[in-house]
């Protein structure tokens, strides 16, 4: 029996029967020698149901969740409720991660003592492949400072997290929530002491060429992302912002009101629906920031916002189309 803490990683499982076996294969080759490996079927209507047992039969490692699809909120849940580990690390069940992902991770929270860690990411498109990377001045000290500053990854993955922060905090993913680990990142980066920081590209992101883009966007993510607004505002009035870090906060909210209203223009709704969001996203402001370009666009109205982003947004597509050829 290892004497290392025990890792329990979460896969929500939905539909990816192509790339699972693939993923699951970069976590049973961890050389961390301690896993727990929850696959979290979140009624899935291919044969990944069926994978999961089978997988689950050759691995003792493995733990199966079957139940009804309720979103991957839902299902990184269900897989904490089950998880049995002193650590949590959540992967997306059509990436993989590298050999020693688990490990590094493991040395870098356990060294400095944090609550949870961070990593860069390898994107691999069909093409090429590129690393994210951490800005590698950043403090480890101000988890809030720099992930408003945005100079890690909203995202829940590629992040080891002590199972006990997690519980003493109370911090669930909010479930039917889109855009959900703006919000996780949010709430974490509040309560926590101090990060680590892994240099080295740990995880997989794939990019897939059967990957969907919608030209609309839907009512439920614009509705989402004004929800996730709403709780930073929130998080502004009732204290848990700190006074020195205003200008920073601002900027952040900024950043996602500007990204929002970026999403109105191909949103599926009438021209008065976008300016009814537009309006709302107009009052989220949070007053006496110092400037920054992203306050600047959000204080046009909403005409002149159209007709100075349009142009730029008809371009992007052109260079996408180009791209794909």
């Amino acid at each position: 029996m290892s004497c290392k803490p025990l890792v329990s990683v979460i896969v929500p499982v939905y539909n990816v029967e192509k790339y699972l076996l693939e993923s699951v294969e970069s976590l049973r080759k961890q050389t961390y020698p301690n896993l727990e490996i929850v696959l979290v079927d979140d009624g899935s209507p291919d044969n990944c149901p069926r994978l999961c047992d089978e997988l689950a039969a050759q691995d003792n490692r493995i733990m199966v969740v079957h139940k009804k699809n309720g979103g991957l909120s839902d299902a990184r849940n269900a897989g904490m409720q089950v998880a049995t580990g002193d650590y949590v690390f959540f992967m997306d069940s059509d990436d993989e991660i590298t050999p020693n992902c688990i490990e590094l991770h493991c040395e870098a929270i356990a060294k400095n003592n944090a609550d949870f860690s961070i990593a860069n990411i390898r994107i691999i498109g069909s093409k090429s492949a590129v690393v994210k990377d951490l800005n590698p001045n950043l403090d480890e000290n101000q988890p809030l400072k720099t992930y408003l500053n945005r100079e890690w990854s909203a995202s829940a993955c590629n992040k080891l997290y002590r199972k006990s922060f997690l519980t003493k905090c109370g911090i669930l993913f909010k479930k039917g929530l889109l855009h959900e680990d703006v919000l996780w990142s949010l709430k974490n980066s509040e309560y926590a002491r101090k990060i680590a920081v892994v240099k080295e590209a740990t995880y997989l992101y794939k990019i897939r060429n059967d990957s969907i883009t919608t030209e609309c966007v839907k009512k439920n993510r614009i509705d989402s992302l004004l929800f996730i607004l709403q709780e930073c505002w929130a998080d502004w009035q009732g204290g848990l912002i700190p006074e020195p870090l205003k200008n920073i906060f601002a900027k952040f909210v900024d950043y996602w009101r500007f990204y929002t209203a970026l999403a109105l223009l191909r949103f599926d709704g009438t021209y008065g629906d976008r300016q009814k969001y537009y309006r709302e996203l107009k009052k989220l402001k949070v007053e006496g920031q110092s400037f920054n370009k992203y306050g600047f666009f959000m204080n046009l109205p909403y005409i002149f916002f159209l007709l100075v982003m349009l142009p730029t947004l008809k371009a992007y597509k052109c260079v996408q189309k180009i791209a794909k050829q």
